[in-house]
């Protein structure tokens, strides 16, 4: 079981009114993303504890973050973390889903990031309620962070267009097998992909995923890619540095 509090060097995370836990995926985004240097204003999509808005704002000393969050015990919860920190002047996490805030939000923001749901809801299930009314709330809230019904890609998308500046970016890791169409989805929104990184769990095996990088506006693009373990038990340089201002020890074997 996961430990219900994740401590990193500069902050922590209670984890335990929050369906998906901190993992491998959000600290690689929030370690990897490129912010833009000249900008001020960030949105954290699907912030669930909170790591990647705090990420940010560790990163970023200028920038104030929002982050929106649908589940409520754990937009809840992430609000606590957030207060907890050194950067809660700077940090405002909001109750709601990403639909509710496009509509109610005159902001534009110089970076978006998300670490979204991806999995496709499976049909013979009950619909999500986000309230969590009638659906046991454990098992609710873990679809709700999991699934794609309250928030599909090109929903994701179309808020993103609308709430990008245009010199804007917005930073986003999915599973390798989901890439492709999430890529041909943000072309149709007239979104660029402009880096991609394609993520190996160990050395030149099965790729694991991608982060990608998505503007407005267009330019060559960059591609890369990282590998995560050089064997099952050992990281490899590129991640340990790559993650270093994050995680409280330095990172070795797996599991230690």
């Amino acid at each position: 079981m996961k430990s219900q509090t994740f401590v990193f060097r500069q902050f922590s995370v209670q984890q335990d009114r929050c369906a998906m836990k901190v993992g491998t995926d959000a600290v690689l985004l929030g370690a990897w993303a490129g912010i833009p240097p000249e900008g001020n204003l960030a949105l954290d999509i699907g912030t669930g504890t909170g790591v990647l808005c705090l990420m940010v704002a560790q990163r970023a000393s200028k920038y104030r973050v929002h982050a929106v969050e649908i589940e409520p015990s754990c937009a809840e919860q992430a609000n606590e973390n957030v207060l907890r920190s050194k950067w809660s002047d700077r940090i405002e996490v909001k109750g709601c889903s990403i639909q509710s805030w496009r509509t109610n939000c005159n902001a534009q923001y110089d970076l978006i990031i998300s670490n979204p749901p991806y999995f496709k809801p499976l049909l013979n299930k009950e619909p999500i309620d986000a309230s969590c009314g009638g659906l046991d709330p454990s098992s609710n809230a873990r679809r709700i962070a999991r699934e794609t019904l309250l928030l599909s890609h090109a929903e994701l998308l179309q808020s993103v267009k609308m709430l990008l500046k245009k010199s804007g970016a917005f930073c986003v890791i999915l599973p390798f097998a989901d890439a492709v169409s999430f890529e041909l989805l943000a072309a149709k929104e007239g979104l660029k992909v402009v880096r991609r990184t394609t993520v190996h769990g160990v050395q030149e095996l099965l790729r694991a995923g991608n982060v990608v990088v998505v503007k407005k506006l267009s330019s060559p693009l960059q591609e890369t890619r990282l590998s995560i373990y050089e064997s099952d038990d050992f990281y490899t340089e590129e991640y340990v540095s790559l993650t270093r201002e994050f995680y409280q020890k330095t990172l070795r074997r797996r599991g230690s």
